[in-house]
């Protein structure tokens, strides 16, 4: 079994070049922070939503692993914010 195939670094490719094109694009000052984390948000719940279609729509099966990363991901986010106090994603100009 292979683990990168071409396809996969095709898509790592893609991912990374997304990446730094909307940090280059935050750091350049032509987006907002507040319009960097809403088309972040976009950007998960688009891939929740297609996640969900190919387990429920394809396969018929339910699966609550989504709710459960989220639920994961959401438990996470709030303790980080606790402990630091800070906002994550959200940057301080200095």
């Amino acid at each position: 079994m292979k683990v990168f195939n071409k396809l996969s670094i095709i898509w790592l490719m893609i991912t990374l070049l997304g990446f730094f094109a909307i940090d280059s694009l935050v750091f350049f000052g032509i987006i907002d922070p507040y319009y960097e984390i809403t088309l972040v948000n976009v950007l998960i719940n688009i891939i929740l939503a297609v996640g969900l279609n190919l387990i429920v729509g394809y396969s018929g099966q339910l699966s609550l692993g989504h709710a459960g990363f989220m639920a994961i991901g959401a438990y996470a986010t709030g303790i980080l914010t606790t402990e630091n106090g800070a906002q994550p994603g959200i940057r301080t100009m200095k």
